[in-house]
């Protein structure tokens, strides 16, 4: 009890443990998955080797990290808890923002980020995603062009269903970070006059024709025209 009373009291050494403990209860919260029982107090304490004191820290700081949550009473213990989209989306929307990002930062990022995910589409055969796809260019042909509300939505639904087929989480993530913070950033659409909304719409439906004929050239053929044509704007603009 005097070795693990120490062990929790020096500065040094506690550091050390509660981060190794907290590492090692994000593995079993991985592992187990959202929702599961991690153990009691005295069941942590004997599993990760630590003293009270060190679990308490380490369970602090997962729980401001979201991954997990402790119940008091008779059926206690620890819980884990899996942080959702939503979450982390909103997470690293208000790290970014903190850190005063531009808009034309998030441009820079999201083309290149659109450019890959658009590639990886054009590898899959997830054929219900692949109707998908073209149900939505039947709703960018005939969407209005004064229209940029509507022209915005359709982007985003668009993206979505090329992050299904690209089946990159990451890259997913990234993406809807990006979507959140362009919405926050400038509240309307690099589409709001006519002849960018007739941009938009010839270069997305030549990328959605290349990627449900597995071109992943001719994707990033277009899609790297459309960063160029936005980015031309973006500076002009300024």
């Amino acid at each position: 009890m005097k070795e693990e009373s120490a062990r929790d009291t020096n500065p040094k050494t506690s550091i050390t443990a509660v981060a190794e403990a907290a590492k090692l209860l994000r593995e079993m919260i991985l592992e187990k998955g959202d929702g599961a029982f991690l153990g009691s107090r005295e069941d942590l304490v004997q599993r990760l080797g630590v003293g009270h004191v060190t679990l308490q820290q380490a369970a602090r700081l997962l729980e401001r990290e979201r991954l997990l949550f402790v119940r008091r009473g008779t059926n206690g213990g620890y819980f884990a808890r899996v942080p959702d989209e939503a979450g982390v989306k909103e997470m690293i929307a208000t790290y970014l923002r903190a850190r005063h990002v531009s808009y034309r930062d998030v441009h820079l990022i999201t083309t290149t980020l659109e450019s890959e995910m658009e590639r990886l589409a054009a590898c899959s055969e997830d054929e219900s995603a692949r109707r998908d796809l073209v149900a939505i260019s039947e709703s960018i042909k005939r969407v209005d062009s004064n229209d940029s509300r509507e022209i915005l939505r359709l982007h985003a639904t668009y993206l979505k269903i090329v992050c299904r087929m690209a089946a990159n989480p990451l890259g997913e993530l990234m993406i809807l970070v990006t979507l959140k913070l362009f919405s926050e950033l400038r509240p309307g659409s690099t589409v709001s006059e006519p002849d960018d909304a007739e941009k938009w719409r010839h270069t997305r439906l030549k990328i959605i024709h290349a990627i449900l004929d597995h071109d992943e050239e001719a994707v990033l053929l277009y899609s790297r025209r459309w960063a160029k044509y936005v980015n031309d704007q973006l500076v002009s603009a300024t």
